[in-house]
């Protein structure tokens, strides 16, 4: 042995979450890209919806809940995963506290104008 000891540079040594949460970033991404070529409700999508007594809101399908956001709609809740892949003009049913519920998606992108 030659007595030299042999070391990594600390930005070489990768750190173990590092390469999971950069393949989180890409599958995002990619969900937002595939949203944003069509015109089917996707993970970054803004989409209104119709409720039964006629009211409609305007949500925001994300893939994380923001803190107070009452316009998101997380992709893996009962209303996110029923309006995911739909189309203006589709019904979807989901689950809510109260029992089975309905909406129809009106439109997708920036709100129809009043």
């Amino acid at each position: 042995m030659s007595g030299h000891q042999h070391t990594i540079p600390a930005q070489s040594v990768v750190h173990p979450k590092r390469g999971r949460l950069d393949r989180r970033i890409e599958d995002i991404t990619e969900r937002l890209r595939e949203a944003e070529a069509t015109d089917a409700v996707g993970v970054g999508s803004t989409v209104t919806v119709r409720f039964p007594g006629g009211e409609a809101e305007t949500l925001r399908i994300a893939e994380l809940a923001e803190a107070l956001d009452q316009t998101l709609v997380t992709a893996d809740s009962p209303l996110g995963r029923a309006l995911l892949g739909r189309r203006p003009g589709d019904t979807v049913r989901h689950d809510t506290p109260d029992g089975p519920a309905t909406a129809v998606v009106v439109s997708i992108g920036e709100p129809p104008a009043a």
